[in-house]
């Protein structure tokens, strides 16, 4: 078995600062919907929590000096953002 090191702290709401073996990376967003900046590249992550059904796309390269976006977000992310967006409307107004 392998040991591994992970750390999440919040700075302010929506924002978290997170420690890993790897190095340290900084995520921007609300829970099921975030971007994060690491050493890696930017990632954003979109999924339903309480479900467990969650989708990771890589959108900047830090290696690279171009901007352009590596791999668009697809259908399938901007699908789920959508639905839990109407889960959370829906819990708000119970």
């Amino acid at each position: 078995m392998a040991w591994s090191y992970r750390r999440r702290i919040k700075i302010i709401p929506g924002v978290h600062l997170n420690f890993s073996k790897s190095g340290i990376s900084t995520s921007i967003g609300i829970k099921g919907s975030n971007i994060t900046f690491g050493k890696k590249g930017t990632y954003i992550n979109t999924g339903i929590p309480t479900l467990g059904i969650y989708n990771r796309q890589k959108l900047l390269d830090q290696k690279k000096t171009s901007l352009h976006r590596q791999h668009p977000v697809n259908q399938t992310t901007i699908f789920l953002a959508q639905i839990y967006k109407k889960s959370r409307a829906k819990i708000c107004r119970v």
